[in-house]
């Protein structure tokens, strides 16, 4: 019920371009939403819409997250863009190795520590699943997968991250998936991060 005036708004808006995603934003003048399109992204502040328009070369923004103090799209060609929810501007993310981005989740976010799990796009058969800090987009691990895997949405701050891995069959079409997660093993790490999302009895019981 709550998000019916938003899907009235946007169902309102006079946009031939077909609509991607969306998210809501805090900004110090209220509440605004970005609305991604194939072919532009509308800012929808109050009663005025603002349309952006895409950085040069960049594809369609295909996913959206809302970092606290960052906005990041993933586009469809694998690339991150951070739009700036004041000023309407948008610029493309250099990624380490020129890393292209099948699918991004949020690990962590809070004001003070920003991490994401990300998965690469298939080469040669493979997969590369990362978590970065952001925006640093510094590696804190690297997993290699097969081409058949992908990353499970999951709430923010979950101890365990989790992906499937698929297994094809003779004929080349995935029969088989597991369900598998990644925890740290590194007891001080987990602690830390305990400690970062306020889980404090579980820091105390661990």
């Amino acid at each position: 019920a709550l998000l019916t005036p938003l899907f009235d708004r946007i169902s309102s808006l006079k946009t031939s371009s077909k609509i991607n995603c969306f998210c809501a934003i805090s900004t110090f003048f209220g509440n605004c939403y970005l609305i991604c399109c194939n072919d532009h992204v509308l800012l929808l502040d109050g009663s005025h819409v603002s349309r952006l328009n895409y950085p040069a070369g960049s594809k369609a923004i295909k996913k959206i997250l809302n970092l606290d103090n960052f906005v990041v799209g993933l586009t469809d060609d694998g690339m991150l863009i951070e739009i700036c929810s004041m000023t309407g501007l948008m610029r493309k993310i250099d990624f380490p190795n020129a890393l292209t981005i099948d699918d991004i989740r949020i690990v962590e976010s809070n004001a003070d520590y920003i991490e994401l799990m990300i998965l690469s796009k298939s080469n040669d058969n493979e997969r590369e699943m990362l978590v970065v800090d952001f925006p640093a987009l510094k590696s804190k691990s690297q997993l290699a997968l097969p081409a058949t895997s992908w990353i499970i949405p999951q709430s923010k701050s979950a101890v365990s991250m989790y992906f499937i891995e698929g297994y094809k069959n003779d004929e080349s079409f995935v029969q088989t998936i597991e369900i598998k997660s990644i925890t740290d093993t590194d007891p001080e790490q987990r602690f830390h991060k305990l400690l970062l999302r306020g889980q404090f009895e579980e820091a105390e019981s661990f």
